[in-house]
């Protein structure tokens, strides 16, 4: 099984590499063989997109057919763990959530791939992807890498805050391009906007109008508030004497 998931493995960096613009030097074949992605997000691309014509074009360098295979995010580390207890993969390369990656590491089903990528591949990933330090050590466990950055079609997710700025002129508060340009933005910053914004607009006595929403818990915790928490350095984790222990609550950050 270690020869298959490592030929695998490489088709991962061919696609990458590809995607990228950056020349890949090693000329491998694999023979026509099948290699499957699967996950939650994992669909083929539609063709005429930037991430067909590099599908297509990674099948054909390679002589390999790529497979996208739809499998629900509850049903990853079951469905991993059977293939990997069978000796039989019948899945090559995983998409899986942070709550996913680390029980598969931790149980031995993945294999790191850290190795198979030079410096200069990480370093050339856009600063947004990078991550708290870099997009490499963003995805290491315990000194080993298991993930690879992949895009799903022809974007990127991105968190974004929309803010009225009729209100905060009534309101007499900074825009906050202008908080944000002199690095004035700040989680006491948007505390004291969110307060100065509640309010009975209707004169019931009762709070209608409240400085911050449609976050939580409207919207999926790992879509927003993993990443809102980053930005506060907030960490789910943390290693101490050589383990991993729950951390989110330290210093009252979250």
């Amino acid at each position: 099984m270690s020869k298959r998931l490592f030929g695998v493995l490489s088709v991962v960096v061919c696609l990458v590499l590809l995607s990228s613009g950056m020349a890949f030097a090693i000329e491998y074949d694999f023979g026509g063989r099948t290699v499957v992605f699967a996950g939650q997000n994992l669909t083929p691309p539609p063709e005429g997109s930037q991430a067909y014509d590099n599908w297509k074009a990674a099948e054909e360098q390679f002589n390999v057919k790529i497979e996208f295979r739809k499998v629900d995010q509850g049903q990853i580390v079951d469905t991993i763990m059977a293939a990997v207890l069978a000796d039989n993969p019948t899945i090559d390369i995983v998409q899986t959530a942070s709550n996913s990656y680390a029980p598969l590491v931790a149980r031995g089903a993945l294999r790191p791939v850290g190795d198979l990528l030079p410096d200069k591949y990480w370093e050339s990933i856009p600063e947004p992807l990078q991550g708290r330090v870099g997009l490499k050590e963003s995805r290491t466990i315990l000194g080993e890498c298991y993930g690879l950055p992949m895009s799903f079609g022809d974007h990127i997710m991105v968190h974004v805050i929309a803010w009225n700025k009729d209100m905060f002129k009534e309101a007499g508060l900074p825009s906050l391009y202008d908080l944000i340009e002199s690095g004035e933005w700040t989680w006491e910053k948007m505390r004291e906007i969110a307060a100065a914004l509640v309010a009975d607009t209707d004169g019931d006595g009762q709070i209608d109008r409240y400085g911050v929403g449609g976050m939580f818990p409207n919207h999926s915790p790992w879509n927003t508030l993993v990443p809102v928490l980053a930005t506060n350095d907030v960490q789910l984790t943390a290693e101490v004497n050589g383990r991993v222990v729950f951390d989110l609550d330290a210093g009252g950050k979250a």
